[in-house]
């Protein structure tokens, strides 16, 4: 049996129309700040930091925030009230659908995680993005991630804990260890897509986004090779349901 059934759901849905931004817009970069509101919290404003430093580049593009449903509605709120001083970015926000708008995306700027999986299956063009910075958002395990939540205290332990001991032992060594952070790198043995790992600012992030939206060959050989791994072959889903009911009819004349 192969294929993968995300695959099915995710092209499945990728076929509906997207109302994207106005054909003057210029490119369009569609930016996935993760699911969990305290990754939310700190890429988001990062993200489109890096659209507004696009705009000081002189390059137009029109920015699309996709907003994970696993997100709180008041850190959303917030994110989008932070956004508003920023006239001369056209920013979207997603909040449902998001494949539409991610097919018509020129490139993709995201994060480790099952998305660039899935990214891989609609074959757009994506750029994964690890600040080592911004690791003081990841959670935690065991007794830390609760004694990191006290109020007033939990914050400086995090800095502490993270700021010391996560960079130091996961950045330091896990990172070198770990040869891909992007599944899709990973299962090709090789990069595939961009992975930019390290510690960045918003206007080095925008020159690295302004120079894969200014080489067309080489966001379509992207788009060529995600294809090329056969990620995005359809039918597993029916395939997985069909071998079930043939188990499940084998099980009842038995019985």
């Amino acid at each position: 049996m192969s294929g993968d059934p995300r695959s099915d759901a995710v092209l499945a849905r990728s076929e509906a129309p997207s109302a994207g931004p106005a054909p003057d817009a210029g490119y369009v970069v569609s930016f996935l700040p993760g699911s969990r509101d305290r990754f939310f919290t700190v890429l988001a404003p990062s993200f489109l930091a890096v659209a507004g430093a696009l705009a000081d580049l002189g390059v137009r593009a029109a920015a699309q925030v996709i907003v994970s449903e696993f997100l709180s509605p008041d850190v959303v709120d917030a994110a989008r009230a932070a956004a508003s001083p920023l006239p001369q970015v056209p920013v979207r926000w997603i909040t449902r659908d998001p494949w539409p708008a991610l097919i018509a995306s020129d490139l993709v700027v995201t994060i480790p995680g099952t998305n660039t999986l899935e990214l891989a299956m609609l074959g757009v063009p994506f750029a994964v993005v690890l600040e080592e910075s911004g690791l003081h958002a990841a959670p935690l395990e065991g007794a830390a991630e609760w004694l990191t939540r006290v109020p007033a205290l939990g914050p400086a332990l995090r800095r502490l804990v993270v700021g010391r001991a996560l960079r130091r032992l996961v950045v330091g060594r896990a990172l070198r260890r770990l040869r891909f952070v992007a599944l899709p790198n990973a299962l090709a043995g090789r990069l595939v897509v961009p992975e930019w790992v390290g510690r960045w600012t918003p206007p080095d992030l925008a020159k690295r986004v302004a120079e894969l939206l200014s080489d067309p060959s080489r966001r379509e050989t992207i788009r060529r090779e995600l294809r090329g791994l056969g990620l995005s072959t359809p039918g597993a889903a029916e395939r997985i349901a069909a071998r079930v009911l043939a188990m499940a009819e084998g099980n009842i004349g038995k019985s």
